[in-house]
């Protein structure tokens, strides 16, 4: 039967209305037939996937599945609910933005491109989404910002490479970023740049010869980012970890920024270059016990022994000394290690257990205070913090009585 003009316009429509939404459209998943994505009839209304498609994955069918179409590019894509592992495919996936509720992997790695801001956005509580193998950053000559949002929910992925020409690239955002392997910088000019009021966290090594720049939120380093020899300046926002920095470090110079050794607990961190620490710096040392430099149940430690430029640290800004643990009997803790040091802080502080302020009397770069039975002292010269456990006149009393009776009866 010949179709009526009617009929014709009708399925014209409805044919270019196909073609636009395989084009432009959203294309989503319903796993009916297969984990593989080249069958459409995995797909609502029958058609699979193309280059440029912006892609959502519903429901719990076929939740772990393949690309096998050969797609090196999405729109948007969006996992509507936790518990997709899908394998990406060989190739890295160029995406422009990824929405995510609940937890979920990606197998494969992902190139955010060729516009600026691209967003990663983490719904829900708690989670967190696996990118397995390398997240890109590629703008040639430009800007690029990955606006990572959801506080309290992670990225984690397996590797990360700022790549071609200049240009800042920027990690910011609400959400938390963790990269577990190495963190690679290859532009010719520009920095990187932490900012947003999320923590990034990197746990493997950091190449770079650019500058590195927080500005919110805040930078763990927890691996070997010796390697990293441009400059670290810390304005708006904190610095920690227990990993090593290569580059001349400054904290605080311009606007308030917060060093703590560690990550979550104590912790060592190490400085292979400078350590300036400005006027709008506060520095945080925990103070939890005896058992040593970084150790749990011990104490941070700032290191810079054996630094390039001979461990020069500059004091400056607030200490504030959490003290976690009451002591009955003196001790000492070496804080901080360098081959020179200048500067001074401008006040030191306890805290936790402990309260009241160190005073540097003298100006002499000693620091006291004297509370109750416990006496304090803070030398920067050494970068040690000593405690000295007074006895109470009534100890001391008794003792001066036990001596006399002790003395007297050797006399009788």
């Amino acid at each position: 039967m010949k179709p009526t003009s009617v009929q014709g316009r009708l399925l014209a429509a409805a044919c270019l209305l196909l073609v636009v939404s395989s084009v432009h459209g959203q294309i989503i998943w319903d796993g009916s037939e297969s984990n593989l994505w080249n069958n459409g009839d995995n797909w609502v209304g029958g058609v699979a996937p193309i280059n440029a498609n912006s892609i959502t994955f519903s429901g719990t069918t076929n939740q772990t599945n393949t690309n096998n179409a050969g797609i090196t590019s999405i729109g948007t894509l969006t996992l509507s609910n936790g518990g997709w592992d899908i394998g990406l495919g060989a190739s890295a996936v160029t995406m422009n933005a990824i929405t995510a509720t609940g937890s979920s992997t990606l197998t494969g790695s992902v190139t955010f491109a060729n516009g600026s801001p691209r967003t990663i956005t983490l719904n829900g509580t708690n989670t967190t989404l696996d990118i397995t193998g390398q997240l890109k950053l590629s703008r040639s000559n430009n800007v690029l910002d990955l606006q990572v949002n959801g506080a309290g929910n992670t990225l984690r992925v397996g590797s990360l490479t700022m790549d071609v020409g200049s240009g800042n690239k920027t990690i910011s955002g609400t959400g938390n970023v963790t990269v577990t392997g190495a963190v690679t910088e290859n532009m010719t000019t520009g920095s990187f740049v932490k900012a947003g009021s999320g923590t990034l966290t990197l746990n493997g090594s950091y190449t770079s010869n650019n500058t590195t720049i927080v500005s919110g939120g805040t930078l763990f380093i927890n691996g070997n980012a010796s390697n990293a020899t441009g400059a670290f300046n810390v304005n708006g926002g904190n610095l920690g970890g227990i990993g090593t920095i290569g580059g001349a470090t400054t904290i605080g110079n311009t606007s308030a920024a917060t060093l703590a050794a560690g990550h979550n607990a104590t912790g060592t961190l190490t400085f292979a270059n400078t350590l300036t620490l400005g006027a709008n710096a506060t520095t945080i040392m925990e103070i939890n016990g005896l058992a040593g430099a970084g150790a749990t149940g011990g104490h941070d430690f700032i290191n810079l022994t054996g630094a390039i430029t001979a461990g020069t640290f500059t004091y400056g800004g607030a200490l504030n000394l959490d003290i976690g643990t009451l002591f009955t009997t003196s001790a000492s803790w070496n804080l901080y290690d360098f081959t020179s040091e200048t500067g001074t802080f401008t006040s030191i502080t306890l805290a936790d257990q402990y309260s009241g302020s160190l005073l540097d009397g003298n100006t002499d770069g000693v620091w006291e205070l004297v509370d109750g039975t416990h006496s304090w002292t803070f030398t920067e010269s050494s970068g040690v913090l000593n405690l000295t456990i007074i006895p109470e006149p009534s100890t001391l009393l008794l003792g001066s009585l036990g001596a006399c009776l002790f003395f007297r009866r050797r006399k009788n």
